[in-house]
């Protein structure tokens, strides 16, 4: 489980085993701290006290920090998280070898790969309702994999030997996609194309957003995948119960608790209920 605040001016405390969310006396929400993987803070004006850092850094479990854009710009980790040494020094060491250069094909790969499919995908419906369409996006299709064969033939050892090809052949797979992507549902909305940094259209401001959230996932994943759920147990029976007992199953555990602006009580709620929690989406920007 996550939790998101983005509401301005909100109190984030510990209240026994539990974070509570706070608005001047109104409760807006509480998480138990064993069922707590990560909290995200998007919002200016939240205030967290040193309570939460502590319980936080002795649970392992992160407060990440990320603007309206989408980035982030700091992280509170626990100075003794295990395994976390250890797992930079591998990093830093693959960098080196060609366990680093075989990770960067990989993620260029499975990027293109995904993109190709999932343009595939849309345009399916397209072949009778518009053929027109239909053949552009294949046309699009074929240049993303140009794209994917090129970074495959990229001969290196280290990262460093390899980064400028996978780069372009990336970004030249990227560029087709959003061009596909807008040819597919975006013709109507005079969409200026993907923009990162100063996007000012909502649905680049959204991605962004939505990349941040994401940057953060993969922030925590990374330097602690190994010690996650043996953490996650830990906090469990030091807090007097099991994971059973707490989240009905380890399937349960991947739910996010969004604390969104304006807000009353009611909808807080409503908003926050754990009866459906896959179905959390970006909120508006």
């Amino acid at each position: 489980m996550e939790l998101i605040v983005e509401t301005h001016g909100v109190l984030v405390s510990k209240h026994q085993g539990r974070l509570r969310v706070m608005r001047d006396k109104e409760k807006l929400q509480e998480v138990p701290l064993v069922m707590l993987e990560q909290v995200l803070i998007t919002s200016n004006g939240v205030a967290v006290t040193s309570d939460v850092v502590r319980v936080c850094s002795e649970n392992g479990i992160p407060i990440h920090f990320v603007n309206g854009d989408g980035r982030s710009y700091g992280t509170l980790y626990s100075s003794g998280l295990t395994g976390t040494i250890q797992t930079r020094r591998a990093q830093l060491e693959a960098y080196t070898d060609e366990r680093g250069a075989a990770l960067a094909h990989a993620f260029v790969r499975g990027k293109l790969e995904n993109q190709v499919n999932l343009l595939r995908a849309m345009a399916k419906n397209r072949r009778e309702n518009d053929p027109d369409c239909f053949e552009e996006t294949q046309w699009i299709v074929g240049e993303i994999r140009d794209a994917l064969a090129a970074a495959e033939d990229t001969v290196g050892k280290t990262c460093d030997e390899i980064r400028l090809q996978l780069l372009a052949a990336e970004g030249r797979g990227a560029e087709r996609y959003w061009t596909g992507v807008r040819r597919l549902l975006l013709a109507d909305l005079d969409w200026p194309g993907r923009q990162t940094q100063g996007a000012t259209d909502p649905l680049n401001s959204t991605l962004n957003y939505g990349y941040g959230i994401l940057y953060a996932r993969v922030s925590l994943i990374a330097p602690s995948s190994a010690s996650s759920i043996a953490n996650l147990r830990s906090r469990s029976m030091k807090m007097g119960g099991s994971m059973n007992r707490h989240a009905g199953d380890w399937g349960s555990i991947s739910r996010t608790v969004w604390i969104r602006p304006s807000v009353t009580k009611a909808s807080a709620s409503a908003s926050a209920s754990f009866s459906n929690p896959r179905r959390a989406t970006l909120p508006p920007l």
